[in-house]
């Protein structure tokens, strides 16, 4: 989704834009950006990266933006057939070879020691560089009043869930004393539909307090964000959009590569940190959950923290450095 706040950007600009890559045509949503059909082979591939480059050539692009894992040496040799500026989006140290022209990092862990890149190679680090699509800035104008009591809450975590951790934070939500209005966001490419919509079901006969709707990957994203009281995310891309609309977020680790922009995220006490990648009950999640709830100071704080953090402007920021180089 964050090449796809770039497209938008550029295409806001002027420019044209198009995504290339599996499952592109359902990012695409509308807005002038363009998708581009692609022949199934190894991503991250020598052939991937020749294949990559010569479209990007026909089309006369004037940059390559790469986003994704396992692009790395025998991908990034193939790209000087390209014919214009590479950007490679990593999310952690990462192989940066010498046709990469920038690269952006947009974790709040985010430094320049990850990189052992070339003289003149750009490095756009920090989450003042975070790829916001525009419909989550305009809700941000939006923000309304903090509930006393929260019991507005939205889940999402991540197009995959391979930990199950939608199903530990229901069994957590559970156990929350006060009335709850839920929205479960089941991601794309999460095989267990099914399975949780059948655990929501469970949830809301045991308690006639709580209502809880299970959708699957959602448009309305940013709308359900400022809907809600409280969000419980996955700790990737979501919580930049979070802090950008301003909702208070319980943010769960479910994979190595997000320990260290967590870890920085608590220390900046910028949202409440749980840690679900082994071992991981609904207990501290419970209790995480209903302090935030119940404390509209703290919701208040991690609001205005986070929305100085990511203020929405960062794809127009990429955009400026990376005309630098046109």
């Amino acid at each position: 989704m964050r090449t796809l706040s770039l497209a938008q950007e550029w295409v806001a600009a002027g420019g044209r834009a198009g995504l290339y890559g599996e499952g592109t045509a359902l990012l695409a949503n509308g807005g002038g950006v363009e998708v581009y059909g692609r022949e199934p082979w190894r991503a991250g591939s020598r052939e991937d990266g020749a294949r990559t480059a010569k479209e990007a050539h026909n089309r006369a692009a004037s940059w390559l933006v790469i986003d994704g894992y396992g692009f790395d040496g025998p991908f990034q040799e193939e790209l000087t057939g390209a014919g214009c500026p590479a950007l490679l989006i990593a999310d952690h140290s990462w192989p940066v070879g010498s046709t990469v022209s920038a690269v952006l990092n947009q974790n709040i862990d985010a430094q320049a020691a990850y990189y052992d890149v070339e003289p003149g190679v750009d490095l756009l680090l920090g989450p003042e560089f975070a790829l916001i699509r525009r419909e989550f800035a305009k809700v941000r104008a939006c923000s309304r009043a903090l509930a006393p009591t929260g019991w507005r809450v939205l889940v999402s975590m991540g197009g995959a869930d391979p930990t199950q951790a939608t199903e530990v934070v229901l069994m957590a939500l559970w156990q929350i004393p006060t009335p709850l209005e839920v929205v479960v966001v089941v991601g794309a490419a999460n095989l267990r539909g099914p399975e949780i919509a059948e655990a929501a079901a469970g949830l809301q006969a045991a308690r006639q307090d709580i209502s809880v709707r299970v959708i699957s990957a959602s448009k309305s994203l940013a709308e359900l964000m400022a809907w809600a009281d409280l969000a419980i995310v996955a700790g990737g891309s979501t919580v930049w959009e979070l802090m950008c609309v301003g909702t208070p977020g319980v943010i769960v680790v479910v994979a190595e590569n997000q320990v260290l922009a967590c870890l920085e995220i608590r220390r900046r006490s910028l949202g409440v940190v749980v840690d679900g990648r082994s071992g991981f009950g609904p207990t501290e999640l419970r209790d995480a959950i209903g302090k935030l709830l119940s404390d509209p100071l703290l919701r208040a704080e991690l609001r205005e923290r986070g929305m100085r953090v990511v203020d929405g402007h960062g794809a127009a920021r990429v955009l400026e450095r990376i005309a630098l180089r046109l």
